[in-house]
């Protein structure tokens, strides 16, 4: 797997509930879903904008196209590079629109194609806690688990990218003198600043059309899953239960806080 030069984290942990068919899969069925960057909505590090006046402008247009017949075209005069170049601007004219449909044919192509495992680098990700704690519905119903994997364990035979997120703005793309490689980089490795004490790790996989997006791990590679500390006695002892029918070597432990802050006890 292509690590982009980073060191890389022996465990990276996966966050979920039980409740989660897919997520619980990963437990019972030892398989990672990739899931396509279209289920996270409008999140910003999934949608790709078009630098929509960058495009427009007929002079950045322009050099474009002279680029592209220089490379084309390495023996022909200066001038009629020139004059090349300003035919293309005249006779493929672009509008706002087109741009825009453009936009959202690449975004429907990248949805399909892109498969994306999002973990922490750690267990104790507050914000990932909370965001699966459910707190509304009571003790007895709340189903947060992370999930510790051996990262070179389950996926060093895969053909795909791992990489730590970097916090900054959001990729914004021209299509005209972009470099792809460094773009589509830091378009899916990316992510606001907002959402920087997710502190996440995340596997990106290429799949072909139809092709099942779950990928299956070795049991070995599952090291420990840890329960959300306010989960209540009913709900951790289905899930300690299940889940060590399915993986019968598997260490189960509850994240719990006492004086001292947070620590791991074994149940």
């Amino acid at each position: 797997m292509n690590t982009l030069g980073q060191i890389t984290p022996e465990f990276i942990y996966k966050y979920g509930t039980w409740d989660d068919i897919l997520f619980r899969r990963l437990i019972t069925e030892q398989v990672a879903y990739f899931a396509s960057p279209e289920i996270y909505g409008e999140r910003n590090d999934f949608i790709h904008k078009l630098n929509i006046d960058y495009i427009l402008n007929e002079k950045n247009r322009f050099h474009y196209y002279k680029s592209y017949y220089q490379n084309k075209c390495k023996q022909c005069p200066i001038d009629d590079i020139n004059q090349m170049a300003r035919n293309a601007v005249r006779r493929r004219p672009l509008t706002k629109e087109d741009i825009i449909q453009h936009e959202k044919k690449w975004q429907d192509k990248y949805n399909n194609a892109i498969g994306v495992f999002c973990t922490g680098l750690n267990y104790m990700e507050k914000n990932l806690w909370d965001l699966f704690a459910n707190k509304t519905k009571g003790y007895n119903t709340i189903s947060g688990i992370c999930v510790q994997i051996d990262r070179e364990q389950a996926f060093s035979g895969i053909y795909g990218t791992g990489k730590k997120i970097d916090y900054d703005d959001p990729a914004l793309c021209n299509l005209i003198d972009e470099d792809y490689n460094s773009y589509f980089e830091k378009a899916l490795f990316t992510l606001p600043s907002d959402f920087c004490k997710e502190n996440e790790y995340r596997i990106v996989l290429y799949f072909e059309e139809n092709k099942s997006r779950e990928i299956p791990i070795p049991k070995e590679s599952i090291k420990l899953i840890i329960l959300h500390p306010k989960m209540g006695t009913t709900k951790r002892e289905e899930i300690k239960e299940s889940a060590q029918s399915f993986l019968p070597h598997i260490d189960i432990k509850q994240l719990k806080r006492d004086k001292s802050g947070y620590k791991l006890v074994s149940i």
